[in-house]
């Protein structure tokens, strides 16, 4: 091989290497970078999940209390104004009812399909859409802590 072929190899070889060396940093970078926004989005939902079910068994100790205190849980229609207002049956057991961290109201039915003892309380998650895998609900909620406490 003459010289100038061999110093051109060797150039192109250098600036090969170089740039090879920054197209796989570029793609580190971004690996990384998807890796970092992944991990807040999934904090922020659990943040959400877990924001939820503390809502949720408030709540349920909001109807709880209302049903010792009236010897039935509120109806479907009138279960925020029943815990949020006092009258000269009933006490105020809620200051108010929030809404689930997607800006959602709560779910309520008094005839649980879920359980015979307590009504229905759920969060439609994300999806905003009832009946769905992100659902937060109490009978859930209830399962986790019974199994959690049988270990």
């Amino acid at each position: 091989m003459e010289p100038a072929q061999t110093r051109a190899l060797t150039w192109v070889r250098k600036h090969f290497k170089r740039g090879l060396s920054i197209f796989a940093g570029l793609v580190l970078a971004l690996a990384s970078g998807f890796v970092i926004v992944n991990s807040f989005i999934t904090d922020a939902s659990t943040d959400g999940v877990s924001a939820v079910k503390s809502d949720i068994r408030t709540l349920c100790t909001g109807c709880i209390m209302f049903q010792l205190e009236t010897g039935q849980f509120p109806g479907d229609d009138n279960w925020i104004e029943a815990l949020t207002t006092h009258t000269d049956k009933h006490k105020q057991h809620m200051e108010k009812i929030p809404k689930d961290p997607w800006g959602n109201e709560y779910q309520y039915r008094l005839v649980g399909r879920q359980q015979q003892d307590i009504p229905d309380l759920w969060s439609m998650g994300p999806d905003e859409i009832s009946g769905t895998e992100d659902d937060v609900t109490n009978w859930v909620i209830d399962t986790q802590r019974l199994a959690g406490a049988n270990r």
